[in-house]
């Protein structure tokens, strides 16, 4: 077969320099045959032949592996089909009747998991409302009197709109976590209706000690007792950023 190149070649020789096929033969060295045909050849277009789908011993049984495949959705993957269930499970249930190798299910398997984007972690949609917001706590160095200190902070953030408060403290007690709250909300000039605390320690302390329900009730009289009683929450600092 002629590359492109060769084609052009005879052709140009051929009609534009008017080049007899015996010429165009002894300079391309490509025989009579072939120039004639390339030169009355108007349309270069390859012609692609249609794949042609031949049956395989596994078409009988693809519509129940997809049933199959498809309840699997939703499941935990140890509790999903693979290849190797799947082909014991057919020949448990037809015998002689299933003769398809492995190797063919297995790659019939694979390419309907990617049809069906079950080969990848499925994830719940997380939704946020416009009231809530989380609170943790994390660890941080900085600088106190040109010292560095070790120390945390306590984090509340409003996932619906990104925003985020942030307060620093030499640990992570009971006391920070309500001083921090209230030095947050007071900033904010609003308490939120829920808050999702991420198992903080010092939040459980202060519902057990309550004895209360973790509601945002309990808070107002708390906070009053800690603010008289507490003289050690002195360095606190407020910032606010927004997620990328």
């Amino acid at each position: 077969m002629l590359t492109m190149d060769q084609i052009n070649n005879i052709r140009f020789l051929k009609r534009t320099q008017g080049k007899t096929y015996k010429e165009v033969g002894e300079i391309t060295g490509v025989s009579y045959k072939t120039i004639k045909k390339y030169e009355e050849l108007e349309d270069l277009t390859p012609k692609i032949r249609p794949s042609i789908k031949r049956p395989t011993k596994l078409d009988p049984f693809k519509k129940e592996i997809r049933k199959w495949l498809v309840s699997d959705k939703g499941r935990p993957h140890k509790q999903r089909h693979t290849a190797k269930r799947i082909h014991n499970r057919l020949l448990e249930k037809y015998h002689d009747m299933y003769t398809a190798s492995y190797r063919t299910l297995a790659k019939y398997v694979t390419s309907l998991k990617k049809e069906l984007n079950l080969g990848k972690e499925e994830f719940l949609e997380l939704k946020h409302f416009t009231d809530e917001a989380q609170v943790d706590f994390g660890k941080a160095t900085f600088i106190e009197k040109g010292k560095k200190i070790q120390g945390s902070y306590l984090v509340l953030t409003l996932p619906y709109s990104n925003a985020g408060f942030v307060q620093l403290f030499r640990g992570e007690t009971q006391e920070c976590l309500l001083e921090g709250l209230k030095n947050i909300f007071n900033h904010i000039g609003r308490v939120p209706s829920k808050i999702w605390f991420d198992n903080l320690s010092a939040a459980v302390k202060v519902f057990n000690n309550e004895a209360d329900e973790p509601n945002m009730h309990t808070f107002p009289h708390i906070y009053t007792r800690i603010h008289r009683n507490t003289n050690t929450l002195t360095h606190t600092y407020m910032h606010t950023y927004a997620h990328t």
